[in-house]
């Protein structure tokens, strides 16, 4: 293989790499959701014809090779500039068969655990299940989804499952929409396992415990209360972007552990009594951490 050969193998290898990294600095300074990837994969056949495309010409004209990665970047391009056309979450919430769930509190019910792992949906989760109910809400975008309360350990558990789809979970056609409202009067701890999930987590009229949440490719606004005691919040995964909201006073104390992960705080998040520990573990997660507007 000649030097110019190889000298244009590396110049198509080095535009991917500068176009995946501007794609991926815009999705971290929230220019581009991160659903834009998982839109992405669903042109994946264009891989294919781009490594095509390269073994065709490589050796008659090295120097068309560079239409490979043009190709690929030009199709990130289109998926960024027309959301609209490939984004499977707009269909589920404007056309979706809804189901309602709802599972009663158990009358020696002292503390509960929240335990829900959902994939490429969009979450709004918050106070508000009606009297006597432990949990309550709707889901929509698939009927394989499962809600049950497990009534083994210390606490009950109650476990929400989303779909995992035909042939894995990346190849997904349509998005899932969850609408779940929690008891406000009972303590609660949130263990969630998330992906490609975005929406808003309002705790702050919950009495709450802990907060474990790990997973991918998050965008979450989660709202916490005013703590009784200090209350551990952990995070770990890879490229979240997560905004959280916490009382006015409500000490707040972030560690990090992990590569490029971004963590801006508001002033005045400090000051005395019980407050947070957040510990965040990953990569390439963005943690903004502001004061709510309600106290």
């Amino acid at each position: 293989m000649s030097e110019r050969s190889v000298a244009w193998r590396r110049a198509a290898r080095g535009l991917n790499l500068i176009g995946f990294g501007v794609f991926l600095l815009l999705t971290t300074q929230g220019v581009l959701s991160w659903s834009f990837w998982v839109d992405a994969l669903r042109l994946w056949p264009v891989l294919l014809v781009a490594l095509g495309l390269r073994l065709v010409v490589e050796k008659t004209a090295p120097w068309a090779v560079l239409l490979s990665p043009l190709l690929v970047q030009g199709t990130l391009g289109w998926v960024a500039l027309h959301p609209e056309r490939l984004s499977g979450s707009a269909v589920v919430l404007a056309d979706a068969d809804w189901q309602d769930f709802e599972l009663a509190r158990p009358e020696e019910a002292e503390e509960w655990t929240l335990d829900a792992q959902l994939a490429f949906a969009r979450l709004d989760l918050g106070a508000g299940a009606g009297s006597g109910q432990l949990v309550q809400g709707r889901s929509a975008g698939s009927r394989e989804r499962s809600v049950w309360l497990a009534r083994g350990g210390e606490h009950p558990r109650v476990r929400l499952r989303g779909a995992r789809g035909r042939s894995g979970i990346v190849w997904r056609e349509r998005g899932e929409a969850w609408e779940i409202r929690v008891a406000e009067d009972l303590p609660l701890r949130v263990d969630l396992s998330l992906a490609f999930c975005q929406g808003p987590i309002d705790l702050g009229s919950l009495a709450l415990t802990r907060v474990d949440l790990d997973g991918a490719f998050n965008e979450l606004r989660v709202r916490l209360p005013a703590p009784e005691r200090e209350t551990r919040v952990d995070f770990e995964g890879a490229f979240n972007r997560l905004e959280i909201a916490v009382p006015p006073g409500v000490p707040v104390r972030v560690d990090v552990d992990g590569f490029l992960n971004g963590v801006e705080r508001e002033a005045g998040n400090g000051g005395e009594g019980p407050g947070y520990r957040i510990d965040l573990e990953g990569a390439f997660n963005s943690v903004q951490v502001r004061r709510s507007s309600e106290g």
